[in-house]
């Protein structure tokens, strides 16, 4: 379970992108699927990001910390922006949290330093701090 978890903000992206008939109240794909339809290229980014971010998942597993800073500008590069931008600011959270937990500050410092330079939108920085 603790891979599928990193990764489920993206994935709810990509799965609840299309418009859905029913849409329980309260459940967590409801902003995804009341959202506008998106291109194919973006549905590809995300997606995209979505298996980035599994990547850095078993990175982290692996112990190998020292390319997820890499893996995760990959997730940036994109340049996801909107409400698109949010999802990416909560997986560095996600991200950094998880670092934290194993004692890899430099690491966490580094995905946050390059997440800031990359986000555009304000509230999105300030969440970072």
């Amino acid at each position: 379970m603790n891979r599928i978890v990193p990764a489920i903000i993206l994935l709810l992206a990509v799965s609840w992108v299309p418009a859905q008939q029913v849409v329980e109240r309260g459940s967590p794909g409801e902003e995804f699927a009341q959202r506008p339809s998106r291109s194919a290229e973006d549905l590809d980014r995300l997606r995209f990001a979505a298996s980035q971010d599994e990547i850095i998942t078993v990175l982290l597993e692996q112990g190998r910390v020292d390319q997820i800073v890499v893996e995760f500008e990959r997730i940036l590069q994109l340049g996801l922006k909107g409400e698109d931008e949010e999802l990416v600011v909560k997986s560095a959270w996600r991200v950094v949290e998880r670092l934290r937990e194993r004692r890899h500050f430099a690491v966490a410092h580094q995905v946050v330093d390059a997440t800031l330079e990359a986000v555009e939108s304000n509230q999105n920085k300030y969440s970072l701090y």
